[in-house]
C-alpha cells in the first residue's frame, strides 16, 4: 500500500525504523547521513510503501513549479530490494504527476537504479563528471 506525506504522514517510529535499516556507509557513500536524510522529511513531499506497518520504499521529492518535480532520495530497505516495492511507488509517482518533468540523479556505479530508472522511461539527459565525494560521476535522468 502506498501513501503520501500530505494524505497519511509517516510515523516517527516508521521513519526512524525505516532509516535504521541502512548501514551509515552505503548512505554516506551516496552523499548522505540518517540525520541529513531526516531533516528532508520536514523540507519535502514525499510517498512511501508500506508492508506489515513498516516503510519499505520511500521517495523524497520536492516540487519545483507546476510542471517540474525533482527527486531528492530515493531508497528500499535492503531486504525487500528485490521485490516490486520501488518499481511500483515510482510507477504511482509517475502516474501522479503526468504530464510533467520529473529530474533525479544517480551515480553512475549504481547499476540497480539505471536499470529501474530506464524501464520505468527516464531518459539519461546528462552527467556530472566527479560530482560524489569519491570522485564518482552522477547520471542525470529525466521523464
Amino acid at each position: 500500500m502506498s501513501y503520501r506525506k500530505a494524505d497519511s504522514p509517516a510515523s516517527e517510529d516508521q521513519i526512524e525504523q525505516w532509516l535504521n535499516s541502512f548501514d551509515e556507509t552505503e548512505l554516506s557513500r551516496h552523499g548522505w547521513s540518517r540525520f541529513g536524510i531526516k531533516e528532508c522529511f520536514e523540507r519535502y513531499e514525499y510517498i512511501y510503501n508500506v508492508t506489515n506497518s513498516a516503510v519499505i520504499s520511500l521517495i523524497l521529492y520536492q516540487i519545483l513549479d507546476s510542471e517540474t518535480l525533482e527527486i531528492v532520495f530515493l531508497a528500499t530497505v535492503p531486504y525487500a530490494r528485490l521485490t516490486d516495492s520501488m518499481r511500483s511507488l515510482f510507477a504511482q509517482l509517475l502516474q501522479d504527476h503526468s504530464g510533467g518533468q520529473i529530474w533525479l540523479e544517480c551515480r553512475e556505479d549504481n547499476v540497480a537504479a539505471i536499470q529501474l530508472y530506464r524501464k520505468l522511461g527516464l531518459k539519461e539527459t546528462g552527467r556530472r563528471a566527479k560530482y560524489y565525494r569519491d570522485g564518482t560521476t552522477a547520471i542525470l535522468f529525466n521523464f
